[in-house]
């Protein structure tokens, strides 16, 4: 069974991704520099990882003596290997502290080293069983604690051999929900196989690859690994993989909903994917339950070691409430067989209906939570932005734009202190299929304070976005700023979009039915008495970044003097406007930059008595 999407809204991300003028690739995959991080910063959760306690126990190992353990690398001129012994201090810094549990000697690859001494070369390295007795059961899992951090390029394989190593068919990569300069795994990683019957040995074995050389993001940060364990398998076994749900007519995802967007928006539908790790045919559905509500999947049958998608469609999904409060919707995976093992069967997953904020992101409050993975193309000519797609019910008026910025630690804030952020929001022409300008937000710059926050983006013409209306809400940075705009938690794929030099928005790459959210939220609070200026209202400045000219724009309350003054980031003066007298009512000022550097400008505007002073940008 597949996950149902609206004809509009493929059409939408198809012509996105057709019309394109730069590479397309997931954001996430772009390389990022090597961050620091606080020790706070870290995922643990399920995500199916839990220990297969239940199964006897085929091996296990804690390193404390590892001398039938083998380690080496896949093919020549590899750099790096597992090694044995204490965590090491690069990883403190750049991976926080070692999980509870993991006591020396470990076994772990440190490829921070390389990072931080260069030069980095491609890496394969691998960390071996001894052979292992493997008659008991057709299906095995393999489980160790682990803390890993991803970084650009590196890819991590659990793999079994039944041949006593000569070949390695059976292999799985893991880890694949990490983010890179992300945050930390910290938990129990479990990965199941069928070896099929008639297999009496065979060995394990750990695999780190990253196969690019390139010094500055090459390599990767370190794997460590202990309490190594081999269990026998099960005949009936399912495992939750990931969960998802769906709103209106786009089938959008949201965590958080305006309590007056409600009215209208119907149902919530869901989805789930779900795995057999069990050894037989699994007749499988998933239940969502969330107070009251309670639906069932159809069921299919799901072959050993295959998985496959269910949903609960919107005809009989879940009415979103229209009340103030967290909702929590809870996953299971079902089976008619009876499951030995049913810890990794079940998901929650929290739905709020708020006051005035609308999101799509996981984020819950806590600096822990966030996670840079976004830090702008570099290697794209134009201004980098990321965001999500909203569906509105009730018109509505859009005051700011909430934006999550990574945990970074103390010693590295600096790279960022100074850069800036600003939000955008766009709507989408059903007859022209683009997507048009709306508004934007004034630059915010960087401070100690924001890493790890929501930042609040103003939007100067509180645009009124429109009942029916799809729109695209992002957070942008400009080019070489490397800022990292935060994700938190996964949405159902096809939600997320960016600019990456082009002037057509391409979505964000999946790893299947879901994919990262970033941190974008739309604000409908009334910020209306906390108005910069008592003489005027409404300005703002487009286009900019600009060109050749840009406009400044404002509403006069009483006919008065006006100038400008254009400054550069020294504080000389570049450009003025004399003072003139302007009537009230909606005015403008054009500034001719022909002649301006490409850089960062101030322009200060008098009105009367008051002065107001914004950032301009020119290319």
């Amino acid at each position: 069974m597949k996950k149902q999407i609206t004809l509009l809204a493929s059409a939408l991300f198809v012509a996105g991704i057709s019309s394109a003028q730069v590479s397309i690739k997931g954001l996430e995959k772009v390389n990022k520099k090597p961050m620091k991080m606080t020790a706070s910063k870290e995922a643990v959760g399920n995500n199916g990882t839990d220990t297969k306690a239940g199964g006897d126990i085929i091996y296990q190992s804690d390193f404390s003596d590892n001398a039938n353990w083998s380690v080496g690398n896949v093919g020549s001129g590899v750099q790096g290997s597992f090694q044995f012994g204490a965590y090491p201090s690069n990883f403190t810094n750049y991976l926080g502290a070692a999980t509870t549990g993991m006591t020396a000697p470990m076994a772990y690859f440190d490829g921070i080293q390389y990072l931080l001494t260069g030069p980095v070369g491609v890496q394969n390295a691998y960390l071996q069983t001894p052979t292992i007795d493997m008659s008991a059961s057709s299906v095995i899992s393999v489980a160790f604690t682990q803390v890993y951090r991803r970084f650009n390029h590196d890819a991590l394989y659990v793999e079994v051999s039944t041949d006593n190593g000569a070949t390695w068919l059976l292999s799985k990569q893991v880890n694949t929900n990490a983010v890179g300069n992300g945050p930390t795994l910290k938990n129990t990683l479990t990965t199941d196989f069928l070896i099929g019957p008639g297999v009496t040995q065979g060995k394990i074995r750990i695999r780190w690859e990253s196969l690019t050389a390139d010094d500055n993001y090459g390599s990767g940060y370190g794997w460590a690994i202990d309490n190594f364990k081999v269990v026998e398998g099960y005949k009936s076994n399912l495992k939750l993989l990931e969960v998802y749900s769906e709103y209106g007519t786009q089938g959008l995802s949201a965590t958080q909903m305006p309590q007056p967007q409600t009215a209208g928006a119907g149902t919530i539908s869901f989805g789930a994917v779900i795995e057999n790790v069990g050894s037989e045919i699994q007749p499988t559905s998933f239940k969502l339950t969330a107070g009251t509500y309670n639906q069932t999947s159809a069921q299919a049958d799901i072959i050993s070691f295959a998985k496959d998608s269910f949903d609960i469609s919107f005809t009989n999904g879940y009415a979103i409430p229209t009340t103030v409060g967290t909702y929590n919707f809870q996953y299971k995976a079902l089976s008619d067989s009876t499951l030995s093992f049913t810890s990794d069967d079940t998901i929650s997953s929290p739905f709020a209906i708020t006051n005035n904020i609308f999101a799509v992101d996981a984020y819950n409050g806590t600096t822990a939570s966030l996670s840079g993975s976004f830090n702008g193309w570099a290697s794209q000519t134009g201004d980098a932005q990321i965001g999500t797609l909203y569906e509105i019910f009730n018109s509505d008026v859009a005051s700011a734009v909430q934006v999550g910025i990574g945990s970074v630690s103390s010693s590295q804030q600096s790279t960022y202190i100074g850069y800036l952020v600003y939000a955008t929001i766009y709507q989408y022409n059903f007859n022209t299929q683009q997507f048009d300008y709306i508004d934007r937000s004034d630059d915010h710059e960087i401070v100690a304070a924001d890493f790890g926050k929501l930042i609040t983006c103003n939007l100067p013409n509180l645009p009124q976005l429109s009942a029916g209306g799809l729109y695209l809400v992002t957070a942008g940075t400009y080019q070489g700023f490397e800022v990292p705009i935060a994700f938190a938690g996964k949405i159902a794929a096809g939600n997320t979009m960016g600019y990456n030099g082009g002037t057509t928005p391409v979505t964000l790459a999946s790893d299947g039915n879901t994919v990262e959210a970033p941190v974008v939220r739309l604000d409908f609070t009334d910020y209306s008495g906390l108005t910069e200026l008592t003489s005027a209202t409404d300005v703002s400045v487009f286009p900019n970044p600009f060109a050749g000219s840009t406009e400044i724009k404002f509403n006069l309350k009483a006919d008065t003097q006006v100038s400008v003054v254009i400054t550069d980031v020294a504080g000389r003066t570049v450009a003025t406007v004399p003072a003139s007298k302007m009537n009230a009512g909606q005015q403008s000022i054009a500034i001719d930059g022909t002649n301006f550097q490409a850089g960062i400008y101030n322009y200060t505007l008098k009105i009367g008595n008051e002065t107001i002073t914004k950032r301009i940008i020119k290319k």
